[in-house]
């Protein structure tokens, strides 16, 4: 995990290898306002999972951020449409765990 600022903006870049998993490569990045207790009042996200060899093979945004649970929407070039929700475990080091479930997404 990384944090940084960009024009103002606090930026938090998590980069997570999920173990077991064809879709082993996670990112998430989500910028916006800082909030004085920590954490980020998010003005924008981008997410990305794939394969070690395509690791943007689904791309999306962020729909909901609730403490350190994340719940994204991803779309492959197909059209494919995915739910994401990870459940992360943040230590003081910046070190990252927790959990990650996928689901076809209702709709397109």
């Amino acid at each position: 995990m990384r944090q940084g600022e960009s024009d103002g903006l606090a930026v938090v870049d998590i980069t997570v290898a999920v173990t077991g998993q064809q879709l082993s490569q996670l990112r998430i990045r989500i910028a916006g306002q800082p909030l004085g207790g920590g954490g980020v009042q998010m003005t924008s996200s981008r997410v990305t999972l794939g394969s070690a060899s395509n690791p943007d093979q689904l791309q999306g945004r962020v729909t909901a951020l609730e403490g350190t649970t994340v719940r994204a929407r991803l779309s492959d070039a197909s059209g494919t449409t995915l739910t994401l929700v990870a459940q992360l475990l943040l230590d003081e080091s910046g070190n990252v765990g927790g959990s990650v479930s996928v689901s076809p997404s209702a709709g397109r």
